[in-house]
């Protein structure tokens, strides 16, 4: 088992704010990236994928928001073998409890699983039988 002492050395990239300004600076990236996505599902879709149009989009917004709450909006930061962790997201800035972010992401996650299965239930409506 690892214990901290008085000479172990930290560096920055040890830090939280490293971790929290990575985050910040993809999650700002990716947003461009988002949108280009969401565009091409909308509008360079083949048509003989009409079925699944609607559905591929909606998990694309799911998995694009979960990925804002936790890369921009919350920022967790866990800590080490245990189940603890601190916010370090623009929320926190802002003065928002710990407890309604966490449920933020939760939420996030159960949407985006809930978009997930609805895929799988429409590629077996949709997948040839197999007898």
């Amino acid at each position: 088992m690892a214990y901290c002492s008085a000479n172990d050395s930290f560096t920055l990239l040890d830090s939280p704010e490293f971790f929290s300004t990575v985050l910040h600076t993809m999650g700002c990236l990716s947003i461009p990236v988002y949108v280009f996505g969401g565009y091409c599902i909308l509008a360079k879709t083949p048509g003989d994928m009409h079925t699944v149009k609607f559905s591929l989009f909606n998990f694309h917004i799911w998995s694009c928001f979960v990925d804002i709450v936790l890369s921009l909006l919350t920022t967790p930061y866990m800590l080490g073998p245990l189940f603890a962790g601190i916010p370090l997201g623009i929320l926190s800035l802002v003065g928002m409890d710990t407890a309604p972010q966490v449920y933020l992401v939760m939420a996030a996650e159960a949407g985006r699983l809930s978009s997930h299965l609805e895929q799988l239930a429409i590629l077996v409506k949709y997948a040839p039988k197999l007898i």
